[in-house]
């Protein structure tokens, strides 16, 4: 029972470990900043989780905790976990650039 108990321990340890890092492989630390502009994804039906869509943009209201946000939707507050939420980027008409390029349409994808 000893042998078996050792192996049992070492073997979930080492899952956990392998099933920790494929989550963690792609997944991004969210922030955000009071006074910021995002986007919120929100079930159109109760009867399942498949559909869901952003909805937005709703203006951050307060920082609870590092994942936990209150956002102002619509004139209301609601609470949001950092999952449901995503930056809005604002998207620009035209831009004019040293008058030598103009652009007819652009919009901010990512910052960096």
């Amino acid at each position: 029972m000893e042998v078996a108990k050792t192996y049992a321990t070492s073997h979930s340890q080492r899952e956990q470990q392998k099933y920790a890092m494929h989550y963690n492989l792609r997944s991004k630390d969210k922030h955000f900043e009071v006074g910021e502009k995002v986007l919120i994804l929100m079930s159109d039906s109760t009867a399942s989780r498949g559909f869901s869509k952003w909805t937005g943009p709703a203006t951050m209201v307060e920082v609870l905790c590092p994942y936990s946000y209150v956002v102002d939707v619509a004139g209301t507050k609601r609470h949001f976990h950092a999952n449901k939420l995503r930056k809005f980027h604002v998207q620009v008409e035209s831009v004019a650039y040293d008058s030598l390029c103009f652009v007819n349409t652009c919009a901010v994808v990512y910052e960096k």
